[in-house]
């Protein structure tokens, strides 16, 4: 699956996606988000099965806040039970956990998950790990990512591999990354998520397809890894931009990066 929203449903298990018993997902450049889960995992539930996630938006997804279930109500993003599950260039936020693991929650042994290159963040639990929660003894790496602002904390003490996480990052070793905009298509806003290497003159624009600019969303110099930024749907003169397919761009000093939206008036 690629370039695909999930949005808006609800399930006993995986609002957005649920794979069980061998099952496989692999996912490029798709947002799943506000979706519910009764018990568990609600952006994605996996149980042993694999999951391949690359340059994907997980946010505003809940767990265990459909009804008044005394069950488990774990990882807001995603429930991750024997499973194996790479991540790459993702950005998950804004998730919710009823109970634990506002980002993930893994459970057992045989869990494996690779996550490089991610931004996590504003992930809530009310319990446990805001972030990353394991049970059981799985296997979590790291690397070139951000996990911050995740409430009541980042990640549960367990053991893992990492290389840059939490404050510790260090930002020359993200990679720059532009992330599908959300919602896409969208009236009339939508917002669009970037990660890029701090100290760094860059540029974010909208474009239509003639290559003429619409807009200019952002100019100059960044001091952080992670940003956000929304697109009203105006032009540089303020005039509503008519319906059709946008692109937008992101340079920086020596690369560009390319999206395409779309407007529905």
């Amino acid at each position: 699956m690629a370039n695909s929203v999930i949005i808006d449903n609800s399930a006993y298990y995986g609002g957005g996606v649920f794979a069980a018993y061998n099952g496989t997902v692999s996912m490029d450049s798709c947002t799943v988000e506000k979706n519910r889960a009764l018990v568990g995992g609600g952006g994605f539930h996996l149980k042993g099965s694999t999951a391949e996630l690359t340059q994907c938006v997980v946010q505003n997804n809940r767990a265990g806040v459909i009804g008044g279930s005394t069950l488990s109500r774990e990882g807001g993003g995603l429930a991750i039970i024997g499973s194996q599950v790479v991540m790459t260039g993702c950005v998950i936020r804004s998730n919710e956990a009823n109970k634990r693991g506002g980002v993930m929650y893994v459970k057992r042994s045989n869990s494996v998950v690779n996550m490089e290159f991610c931004a996590v963040y504003d992930n809530v639990a009310k319990e446990g790990a805001g972030g990353v929660h394991a049970y059981l003894s799985p296997e979590i790496t790291v690397r070139s990512s951000v996990i911050h602002s995740n409430i009541p904390n980042d990640v549960q003490e367990f053991s893992m591999t990492t290389t840059g996480i939490g404050a510790e990052v260090t930002p020359d070793a993200i990679t720059a990354k532009l992330h599908p905009n959300t919602p896409n298509p969208f009236n009339p806003t939508t917002t669009i998520h970037f990660s890029t290497p701090s100290n760094e003159r860059m540029s974010l624009a909208v474009y239509n397809l003639g290559g003429q600019l619409v807009r200019t969303l952002s100019d100059g110099p960044v001091d952080q890894v992670h940003h956000t930024v929304v697109w009203d749907g105006l032009d540089h003169a303020g005039h509503p931009a008519a319906s059709g397919v946008y692109l937008y761009r992101l340079k920086g000093d020596g690369w560009e990066l390319t999206r395409r939206m779309v407007l529905i008036r």
